[in-house]
């Protein structure tokens, strides 16, 4: 059995506006992956995606030493209350790669703190607005 899976940002998933062309080339790496899975299943070939929120990784070093208090503005939009940790996105690629994914193919997996599940700090300041 052999398993790979791809990532990209899952607050793609359901639209950025004024960026078509970039929403719809990751969209379209769902539907390649979920392809994969249907094409190389009969070889025994899991195919599946991971969608990291923001991670703090070195990528981020230029926008830290501009800002440092970026991730703290970051947190409130997470219901988790923090960025992911690259070890975060690794133990997902882990779990794909386990056996315990063993039946597991053409999956998303989100892997972003709750991020696309509903912002409830947005939801909450768009009421105490209207009030």
């Amino acid at each position: 059995m052999a398993s790979f899976a791809e990532t990209f940002e899952p607050d793609r998933l359901p639209g950025m506006p004024f960026a078509l062309h970039y929403t719809t080339s990751k969209a379209a790496v769902i539907g390649l992956t979920r392809g994969l899975a249907r094409e190389i299943g009969r070889d025994n070939i899991r195919a599946n995606i991971i969608c990291p929120g923001t991670v703090r990784t070195p990528a981020w070093n230029r926008r830290v030493e501009k800002d440092p208090q970026v991730f703290d503005r970051l947190r409130k939009w997470y219901p988790l209350g923090r960025v992911a940790e690259p070890i975060d996105i690794a133990r997902a690629a882990a779990f794909f790669a386990s056996d315990a994914a063993a039946y597991i193919s053409g999956a998303t997996l989100v892997v972003d703190g709750g991020l696309t599940a509903g912002n409830a700090v947005f939801t909450a300041e768009l009421i105490v607005s209207k009030s």
